[in-house]
């Protein structure tokens, strides 16, 4: 039978245990547990028989009526406490609430069955008075007074017990009733008998929860034999044998023991195969929470479950144990570096390094900024868990003596195509980078060539290992760039405008030669040859690092003279009609006829690239055709025959 009792309450619970003839030893578990249910059980009445109150789904029971519920509040003007718990807080848990009748009598009786012959019980039960302090006011409040009888189910009284009036409170309080019997060597089931004796009215209004039968047998008190200061957590590590052991009070004739393991807290149990003396050695464990009792039953009875006494528990929670958290032996770093200890991440963990020279860290991996060859030697971590285990760990510490790298330049000033010699000491093997403008990169002497500004960096390695990088920046004098500008065409007694440019740093320029120029140190000088001219602009490099040229042609013409035929058959001779001159004259403009007067090449301005014979991309015959040249500036056309010659 389970029922589960609950008490909401808007105030606080109490709970106390009323002195009555209680157990004063150790107890089995239930024989009976009667607690009227919780949130996974079915609500409904008691089952038939059981009590001669009337049964109320829901609500506030009247006079003589019940009913089993998880809630109650606001009950008659809110003159019942307002119950928000049962006795044991078992969520959803419910309890049996009573209006008692106008007339003394049972209101609750029930068979019991199972019981061990001649052991002694206890039965037990928690009641409250829902009734807040004296809410019915003067004579007529009628206060709950109960009485327990335990029978034969013939009907002889093995037991009996009285509550006596239970007062009302300003909150819930919750008291425990009950008392020890034996039945005789002749009984197994007996009759719970609870009676009301108190008259209705206002008043005679409770609740009921847990009821109980456990056996009770002599006192067993549970201890740890070789360590009394274990206080019920060990770490993992640091684990022994421990000698658990109960001692037995006297009252047992021939006792039979075994000792039980639970490893969830006490909601299921399993023997201990061979556990079965007053003494058990519990070897070490892995990390997790063991809870072991010691269960006692006269032999004459160990085939019977009710019979068994259990003493209390002995806790032991190992604590989860890292081991070997640091991973390596030794640790080779090179001087004048930073050096970083290992260790791994584990959560929670507070970590403590010791080391040589004074050093000492808490964190996890300490670096050693510029390790010293006297720092050499043994660190040590000691490391606590999230749940305060600790765990050790060495890490030897090798230092070796760096390299101290260097770099050597060849020469000063660097003009751009040069080559410079670039020496490194200091390491067995090196590496340059970048390798651009390098030479042999994994060599210790070296040609550099930059074209650029640029900053080598050589990395040098010892027989230890151990590395150094050394720097230089080589500097490069750029040439500049120079742009004498595009061919020029004039008349004799015209004039040309030269258009140099200059790009980059330079010390500085001239014309050469500076015959017919109006300044040879200008960019844009006017020339005015009277014959075709080649003229050179001359630039000097920055920190004497050579000149740079270009050239530039200014063609002089006196007059135009017309080719009269051509032969544009490809092979490089007079493939093309030219006017050599025409370029002169900036507005000028050329229209080539066929026979038939159609226009089949026209250039505005004049073209220097000429006319190919081509019409619209197509080659056309051999024969005459006929241009117009029209040279603008108010200058007379100019016009005639062209013969083109396949």
């Amino acid at each position: 039978m389970r029922i589960i009792l609950l008490l909401l309450l808007l105030g606080e619970v109490l709970c106390s245990t009323t002195s009555a003839q209680l157990c004063t030893g150790s107890f089995g578990d239930p024989v009976v547990n009667i607690t009227f249910g919780n949130q996974a059980s079915a609500n409904g009445p008691l089952k038939a028989g059981v009590t001669n109150l009337n049964y109320l789904p829901a609500g506030c029971p009247i006079d003589g009526n019940y009913t089993i519920t998880n809630a109650t509040t606001g009950c008659w003007g809110s003159s019942w406490h307002t119950i928000s718990k049962d006795h044991t807080g078992d969520p959803g848990g419910r309890f049996m609430l009573i209006n008692a009748s106008f007339t003394p009598d049972d209101f609750y009786v029930d068979t019991v069955k199972g019981l061990c012959k001649n052991t002694i019980y206890q039965f037990s039960a928690w009641i409250t008075n829902v009734l807040s302090n004296r809410n019915c006011g003067g004579p007529n409040t009628s206060i709950p007074n109960l009485t327990f009888k335990i029978e034969t189910t013939a009907g002889a009284v093995l037991a009996t017990y009285q509550t006596g009036d239970i007062q009302e409170e300003t909150s819930v309080v919750w008291k425990e009733y009950g008392f020890v019997f034996q039945p005789d060597i002749n009984t197994s089931s007996v009759v719970l008998r609870i009676s009301n004796n108190a008259p209705g009215n206002c008043g005679n209004d409770l609740a009921l929860d847990d009821i109980q039968f456990r056996p009770c047998g002599p006192k067993l008190t549970p201890s740890v034999a070789n360590d009394a200061n274990i206080n019920g957590s060990v770490c993992e590590l640091e684990q022994k044998q421990y000698l658990l052991k109960t001692d037995m009070g006297t009252g047992f004739a021939d006792p039979q023991v075994q000792w039980q393991l639970s490893n969830n807290l006490g909601m299921s149990w399993s023997d201990i195969p061979g556990a079965v003396q007053a003494t058990y050695l519990r070897n070490p464990t892995p990390g997790g929470n063991y809870r072991y009792r010691m269960l006692v039953t006269e032999k004459a009875n160990a085939s019977v479950t009710g019979c068994t006494i259990s003493a209390p528990y002995i806790d032991i929670n190992v604590l989860e144990q890292e081991s070997l958290p640091v991973g390596v032996d030794t640790l080779l770093a090179c001087s004048n570096t930073n050096a970083i200890l290992p260790a791994p991440a584990i959560p929670g963990a507070n970590y403590n390094w010791q080391g040589p020279a004074g050093f000492s860290s808490i964190q996890q991996q300490p670096e050693i900024q510029k390790i010293q060859l006297q720092q050499v030697g043994k660190y040590t971590l000691k490391l606590f868990n999230r749940v305060g285990c600790p765990a050790y760990d060495t890490l030897w510490v090798k230092v070796e003596k760096s390299p101290v790298a260097n770099i050597r330049v060849s020469g000063s000033n660097l003009c751009e195509g040069d080559t410079v010699l670039l020496t490194a000491s200091g390491g067995t093997t090196y590496q340059w980078t970048p390798s651009t403008g390098i030479a042999e990169v994994t060599a210790a002497i070296t040609k550099a060539f930059p074209v650029v500004n640029t900053t080598y960096q050589v990395k040098t390695i010892n027989e230890a290992g151990c590395m150094d990088s050394a720097y230089t920046q080589l500097a490069v004098v750029q040439k500049p760039i120079v742009e004498a500008g595009s061919d020029k065409s004039i008349f004799s007694g015209g004039i040309a405008i030269l258009e140099g440019k200059i790009s980059g740093q330079y010390a500085g320029f001239e014309w050469i030669p500076a015959t017919s120029l109006s300044n040879a140190f200008s960019l844009t000088p006017v020339a005015s040859p009277v014959i075709s001219t080649r003229y050179v602009l001359q630039v000097a490099s920055m920190q004497q690092c050579g000149t740079v040229t270009d050239t530039v042609t200014i063609n002089v013409f006196d007059k135009i003279e017309i080719p009269n035929a051509f032969s544009p058959n490809g092979d490089g001779i007079n493939d093309r009609w030219l006017v050599p001159g025409l370029e002169s004259y900036p507005q000028s403009a050329i229209q080539i006829f066929n026979r038939n007067g159609q226009i089949v090449y026209q250039s505005r301005p004049y073209q220097t690239a000429g006319w190919d014979g081509t019409y619209n991309g197509s080659a056309l015959p051999s024969g005459a055709y006929y241009y117009l040249i029209e040279r603008g500036a108010g200058l007379p056309a100019m016009s005639g025959t062209i013969i083109l010659i396949r």
